[in-house]
């Protein structure tokens, strides 16, 4: 599975893993954010983390700052990183943290384009930008966290929330473009070949070429004209969260996953008689005896699995309990996954047989 329309691609062009169609998934990410009309207290918002802030904790950084540009032109080409990784395993740790040193200085470029229409910056990490970059743009970050059941009301009062994605995502964008689509905020995101796979039939060209940005300076010059045009920002809200009503929710991405491991999870209804569940898959009620015991355990299985797929984003290992984390690491391996799931299949397939 994969959140990016390019993992499978990189899987095989980099790391040497063929996959065939059917064994690969591109799972887009979604929202559960709702829209709700707040006063708007900020022209532009942004909430992430500032990657330079890593630079001070590379081990004698000072003897290597002649060869910073060398690393730096290192970092823009995958292949050579890769090979530099395979052939150095050892300074893995050290070129990563450089590739991440180097990406947030050019969110910092993009961050300051913005700092004088009202940019207000939100997240971690954000107290060294005054020494590391420049002052002014430190007058407008904010060193703080802000908790998923918050995220809502910063987006839901910011006139635009614009998007950095991470460097790792060639042909996707973060999660935060998702819940800033389904919000009462304007978006501002990078041309990203995966946002017009999922929003090109909801989202039109006209507005698609308003909140897709080639550069940061192209994205200055949108914000500008979003700022300055309230029907026209109005008019990207609106088709934004149609798109996302549209193909935006998780349901539309349970309902994927479900096509894909080809196993109903979706819509476990209320016993019609005693001794008889109805699970309903695409509408059409299909009838099972005594089968709501296998289908909790199938469904928990399955959402296991997905916990070990998920728990590998930096993000959601962060916030699961310890006591996950030590289960998680000590009794599961990629290849139980796999069998888990495999299992799963053969269970549900041996019981439909057996109900038929």
């Amino acid at each position: 599975i994969g959140t990016d329309s390019a993992s499978k691609e990189i899987l095989d062009k980099y790391l040497g893993y063929t996959l065939p169609e059917k064994r690969y998934l591109f799972l887009a990410l979604a929202s559960g954010l709702q829209k709700v009309d707040l006063p708007y207290k900020r022209n532009i918002f942004f909430c992430g983390s500032n990657w330079s802030a890593c630079l001070p904790e590379i081990p004698n950084v000072k003897t290597i700052s002649d060869q910073l540009y060398d690393l730096y032109l290192l970092c823009q080409n995958t292949k050579k990183m890769i090979d530099f990784i395979n052939k150095y395993p050892e300074n893995t740790l050290f070129i990563i943290c450089i590739y991440f040193y180097f990406s947030g200085q050019e969110r910092l470029n993009y961050m300051n384009q913005l700092v004088d229409l009202g940019l207000e910056v939100y997240g971690q990490d954000w107290e060294s930008v005054g020494w590391l970059y420049n002052m002014e743009l430190a007058q407008i970050c904010h060193n703080k966290r802000i908790m998923d059941v918050s995220i809502s009301d910063y987006y839901n009062s910011s006139k635009i929330s614009v998007n950095f994605s991470h460097p790792q995502a060639v042909n996707s964008f973060s999660f935060r473009v998702m819940d800033i689509m389904a919000s009462s905020s304007c978006i501002l995101t990078e041309d990203k070949k995966d946002f017009h796979c999922l929003f090109d039939k909801y989202i039109s060209k006209e507005v698609q070429e308003v909140i897709l940005y080639k550069d940061r300076f192209d994205m200055r010059e949108k914000a500008i004209r979003l700022l300055n045009d309230e029907p026209l920002r109005q008019r990207c809200v609106a088709e934004c969260n149609y798109a996302i009503e549209q193909n935006g929710r998780w349901i539309h991405r349970l309902k994927e996953f479900q096509d894909f491991i080809d196993i109903p999870i979706l819509g476990v209804g209320e016993p019609k008689s005693e001794g008889i569940e109805y699970l309903y898959l695409d509408g059409q009620p299909v009838t099972k005896t005594s089968f709501l015991h296998s289908t909790k355990r199938r469904i928990k299985n399955i959402l296991i699995c997905l916990l070990l797929i998920v728990r590998n984003i930096p993000i959601v290992f962060k916030i699961l309990p310890d006591s996950l984390k030590v289960d998680l690491n000590n009794c599961f391996t990629y290849i139980s996954i796999y069998n888990s799931i495999s299992n799963l299949i053969k269970d549900y397939k041996n019981e439909e047989i057996d109900n038929d």
